[in-house]
C-alpha cells in the first residue's frame, strides 16, 4: 500500500477511521511517506498513531524464527477486542521482539500477618506498574507497605511523613510485612522478604534460610511512589534529578576529570574575554575626545599647513632619490674613463677607444653652479673595434 499510491489516495487510506496497524519488514528500503506516516505527522496525522508491526507471510514453520515474520501483543485472552485495545496503545502493548526475552526481577505477591490487615495476600501481576482504584480501597498502604518491605525511603519530606504515618498508624506495630520476589542475580531464584515493624527486613531463600543479603541485593534498582509524592517531586528540581539518574547513570571519575578540565579552560577563556572587552570598553570611551579633538583641529589652520608639510616631504624624497641615482650615474662613468680601462684595451686601439671613451663622458656637463645634469646628447652605441 504504501509503495503503490502517493499523495491523496495514500492520505485517505492511512487516515481511515478502520486502519490500526502498519505492517512493515525490517531490511527493506523504506517507502516515500513511511516515516511521517510512522511518526503520525502531517498531512498523515491520526487521532491514534498506527501501530506498527511485523507480519511477513510465512511459507514454512522455519520462518517463524526470522526476525520480521511476527510481533508481540500484551492481551488478557485471544480475541478481536483485546488486540483491538493493543493496537490503539501500541507504546505499552505491541513489541517487536520479544518481552520475555531478557530477565527481570519480578514481584509475586504481598502479605500481611498481624495488624490492620491481618491474613490479607495481594497476588501482583508481573507487569504491574501502577495501582488503580477508589478513596479508601487501599492503595496507600500496600505501596508504602512494599516501600516498607524494600526499605526503600520516600523522597519527598510530606511524602516521608505520610509514610511513617501509615506504618505507625495503619499497619501498626509488630506486624509482618511479607514480599516474594523472583530474582535474576545473582542466579534466577525465589526469594521472600519479612520486615517486621519496626525492625529491618531479612531476606529468605526458596527454602526458608534466612541469608546475609539485604533487599536491594535481591530486587537491584527499584523505584516506588505515591501518588502525593509524585506531585511533590514534580515541584522540587532536585529531586527530579535524582528520579531521573538512573536513565543518565552516575558519572565515571573519568568523565569528572574531564568535565573538570573543561570548566578549567572555559575560566581561563573567560577571564581572557573579560579582559579583551575591558581594553575595548577603555578604547571606545576615547572616541567621543578623539573626535572633539579632531573636530576642533579641523577648524584651525594646522590643517592646511600639515598638507603643505606633507607635500613638502614628499617633494623633498623625490630630490633626494633623483639626485642619488645622478651621483651613481657619474661614479660609473668615472670608472669607465679611467687611464687602466684605456691601457688594458692595449695596441693600435688605444686612441680609438679612448677617442670613443670621451665622447660617451661627454653626455654629462657641470653647468655653472656645480651640480651636474644630463645633456641633450644622447648615448650611441659603439660600433666593436
Amino acid at each position: 500500500m504504501l509503495t503503490g499510491r502517493r499523495g491523496a489516495p495514500l492520505q485517505n487510506a492511512i487516515c481511515h477511521p478502520d486502519l490500526h496497524a502498519l505492517a512493515i519488514s525490517p531490511g527493506e528500503p523504506e517507502a516515500h511517506d513511511q516515516r511521517d506516516i510512522i511518526a503520525n505527522r502531517k498531512p498523515f496525522e491520526r487521532a491514534h498513531p498506527l501501530a506498527v508491526v511485523y507480519a511477513d507471510d510465512i511459507c514454512h514453520p522455519d520462518k517463524l524464527a526470522e526476525i520480521g515474520s511476527s510481533s508481540w501483543f500484551k492481551i488478557s485472552s485471544v480475541s478481536l477486542a483485546c488486540l483491538m485495545h493493543a493496537v490503539r496503545t501500541p507504546e505499552t502493548r505491541v513489541a517487536l521482539s520479544n518481552p520475555g526475552s531478557k530477565p527481570r526481577v519480578v514481584l509475586r505477591s504481598l502479605s500481611w500477618t498481624g495488624g490492620f490487615l491481618d491474613g490479607a495476600t495481594i497476588a501482583l501481576a508481573e507487569d504491574l506498574t501502577t495501582l488503580i482504584g477508589g478513596r479508601g480501597t487501599g492503595k496507600s498502604t500496600v505501596i508504602e507497605s512494599l516501600r516498607y518491605v524494600l526499605d526503600i525511603p520516600p523522597i519527598g519530606q510530606a511524602a516521608q511523613r505520610d509514610h511513617e504515618a501509615i506504618v505507625r498508624d495503619v499497619i501498626e506495630t509488630g506486624t509482618i510485612v511479607e514480599l516474594v520476589v523472583d530474582a535474576v542475580t545473582p542466579d534466577h531464584a525465589r526469594f521472600t522478604i519479612q520486615r517486621t515493624v519496626p525492625d529491618a527486613p531479612v531476606v529468605l531463600d526458596a527454602a526458608g534460610t534466612v541469608t546475609k543479603m539485604t533487599p536491594a541485593d535481591v530486587v537491584g534498582e527499584i523505584e516506588i511512589f505515591s501518588q502525593h509524592e509524585l506531585a511533590e517531586v514534580a515541584q522540587q528540581p532536585a529531586n527530579v534529578a535524582q528520579m531521573i539518574q538512573r536513565f543518565a547513570g552516575e558519572p565515571g571519575s573519568d568523565d569528572m576529570v574531564a568535565v573538570q578540565h573543561q570548566l578549567a579552560e572555559n575560566r581561563s577563556k573567560l577571564r581572557r574575554v573579560e579582559r579583551e572587552q575591558a581594553k575595548l570598553d577603555e578604547a571606545l570611551s576615547e572616541i567621543p575626545r578623539l573626535e572633539e579633538a579632531a573636530q576642533h583641529f579641523e577648524k584651525t589652520e594646522w590643517t592646511k599647513q600639515l598638507g603643505e608639510q606633507q607635500r613638502l616631504s614628499k617633494d623633498k624624497s623625490i630630490i633626494t632619490q633623483g639626485a642619488n641615482r645622478i651621483s651613481a650615474a657619474a661614479e660609473a662613468v668615472e670608472v669607465f674613463a679611467g687611464e687602466d680601462v684605456v691601457g688594458a684595451l692595449g695596441g693600435n686601439s688605444a686612441a680609438l677607444t679612448s677617442h670613443r671613451i670621451k665622447q660617451c663622458s661627454m653626455a654629462w656637463r657641470k653647468p655653472p653652479n656645480g651640480s651636474l645634469t644630463p645633456s641633450r646628447r644622447r648615448y650611441r652605441p659603439c660600433k666593436p673595434l
